[in-house]
């Protein structure tokens, strides 16, 4: 009699890890290149999937050089997440260094977010791009996160690409994008009834990354820093930022904080603008955790700026 009840037991308990086993083989593993996008990923995926950012709101995302350990993550991964338009160009080097095929250039498990953006701003124009313009990215900005609406398309495209590889979970994946894009659709209201109470809607920034935020909330960028992007800026152009400054009246100098503050704080002393550094990523700061803390952050940063 203990034979047999010893038997059942077992069975019991290999039926047990079989389910176990079944549930996990369930589970997508996701590869995000940035933390928000990551976040969305989590947020979207739920239960279903495990997600892993590479970089984060300390990282300049057009310097980043990609670790041997993320060679592993990449080839263990069912999906990666890129942001594209050239942001985070390193990814294609890490992926073919992967030897993933799932995650090959338009394979099933590559997802480039950037394809669900249908306005792209500062497009250049020129025919010839080159060294001499400084950090121009041929497809356009590629700092469109920074439009919450941009964030509901991603959430979709998230969505959409989680259900085609898992399709039995499709509805859990859909309700859970509609669930972010209408937090962020009630988020939106507040954002924008909080940014209308900045006197003249007028910013200087240090770099070309708040053309999409500033699209959104109704913002006017009257001079950047930087004379070209990612060209640190001299005395000589500084001087013209502060006579711009002059003539508009910006109270805020917005710039990224993993960014040189001193030719911020040098027109700052010189004008009297107040400078405001946030992050653009997630887990700069402790309270930053998933993207509308982040949208949370810069907006009440640019208040306290502005001295409301």
């Amino acid at each position: 009699m203990k034979i047999k009840i010893i038997g059942i037991v077992i069975l019991a308990s290999f039926q047990i890890i079989a389910f176990t086993a079944g549930v996990k083989a369930k589970q997508l593993t996701v590869i995000a290149t940035t933390a928000e996008l990551g976040s969305i990923a989590e947020f979207v995926g739920g239960d279903f999937v495990k997600v892993t950012h590479l970089t984060d709101g300390r990282d300049y995302p057009h310097a980043v050089v990609p670790r041997p350990s993320w060679i592993t993550k990449v080839r263990k991964a069912d999906m990666i997440i890129i942001n594209g338009m050239d942001m985070d160009m390193w990814a294609a080097s890490l992926i073919e260094a992967s030897r993933n095929p799932a995650l090959f250039y338009e394979a099933d498990g590559y997802l480039d977010i950037s394809k669900s953006i249908p306005e792209r701003l500062e497009v250049p124009t020129t025919p010839k791009i080159d060294m001499s313009m400084g950090d121009v990215h041929p497809q356009g900005n590629p700092h469109y996160m920074l439009d919450p609406l941009n964030a509901k398309l991603a959430a979709r495209a998230i969505s959409d690409r989680m259900a085609y590889l898992l399709p039995e979970k499709r509805e859990y994946f859909e309700a859970n994008a509609q669930q972010f894009n209408a937090r962020i659709d009630e988020k939106m209201q507040e954002w924008n009834e909080k940014v209308h109470r900045i006197p003249n809607k007028k910013l200087v920034t240090y770099h070309k990354l708040w053309a999409y935020f500033a699209n959104r909330f109704g913002l006017e960028i009257v001079a950047e820093l930087e004379p070209k992007p990612g060209i640190p800026p001299s005395v000589r152009h500084l001087q013209d930022v502060i006579s711009i400054i002059g003539k508009e009246r910006p109270r805020i100098i917005l710039m990224a904080s993993y960014f040189d503050d001193k030719p911020a704080q040098f027109v700052a002393e010189r004008t009297g603008v107040k400078v405001v550094e946030v992050p653009v990523s997630l887990y700069a700061e402790k309270h930053v955790t998933n993207y509308f803390e982040l949208i949370d952050h810069i907006v009440e940063q640019l208040l306290l700026g502005a001295g409301e």
